[in-house]
């Protein structure tokens, strides 16, 4: 037999007292109501402000109407490749350092020839007076970058390079020319050495200019003191 399958009676209640709905009035006003507690936006706004005048325009103005926020810095300029002072390209290194080899050779054996009594002493001073000018070169072309605000790149190629003036100038003052004066042949060394200097950095005139006069006052300064100390009491004649 199948069971009564009929409706089943609601749980009774009291007419006049419903039972409460979910989100009625009471349960509404027991909930706490939302409020923002930060500040309006314009709460920190000046009221007495002069929008008048703007710094950032009359910096502009101030710099011929470029700002200066769009100039390149130093660091960029020198990063440019017609700011380096040892530019890529001919002469390489290894042509300079043959050319360099060969002149510094033949500064040897001219000063061994024109110093028989002691040839040993005269060919290790002169190469020992070569490298040495060739080493002061580094801070000739330090120099010249730090006053023609140039970057000093490719440090070996520019060692390379200035090697090569360097040598040319030792063996001219090795050859004892039957010039007047001493002065003379220095003269001579010092214009073969520019001329070389030009040829190899390929430079405008003025940072030339710069590099052969450091390289001249850093080996005179060298030079003197080899000088006052070949004169003291006590030094071999």
């Amino acid at each position: 037999m199948s069971e009564d399958t009929g409706p089943y009676d609601l749980e009774p209640h009291d007419g006049d007292n419903p039972p409460p709905t979910p989100g009625g009035a009471d349960e509404r006003d027991e909930r706490p109501k939302p409020r923002i507690e930060a500040e309006t936006l314009l709460s920190g706004f000046d009221e007495d402000a002069d929008f008048s005048e703007d710094p950032e325009v009359e910096e502009a103005l101030a710099h011929g109407g470029r700002s200066r926020r769009a100039d390149r810095s130093h660091e960029a300029e020198q990063a440019d490749p017609s700011r380096w002072l040892i530019r890529p390209g001919f002469p390489s290194a290894r042509i300079c350092m043959v050319t360099a080899a060969i002149l510094t050779i033949g500064a040897v054996v001219f000063g061994v020839i024109n110093a028989p009594q002691r040839a040993w002493l005269a060919g290790v001073f002169t190469l020992y007076e070569t490298l040495l000018a060739g080493l002061l070169g580094l801070f000739a072309l330090a120099s010249a970058a730090y006053f023609s605000e140039r970057r000093l790149n490719e440090v070996p190629l520019g060692l390379a390079r200035i090697l090569v003036p360097t040598s040319c100038a030792m063996l001219i003052l090795r050859l004892n020319i039957p010039i007047p004066t001493r002065s003379d042949e220095a003269l001579l060394a010092g214009a073969a050495y520019y001329l070389l200097a030009m040829l190899c950095f390929r430079l405008p005139r003025f940072e030339t200019r710069i590099l052969a006069l450091s390289h001249f006052l850093l080996w005179l300064f060298v030079r003197i003191g080899i000088e006052l100390g070949a004169a003291l009491p006590g030094a071999a004649p």
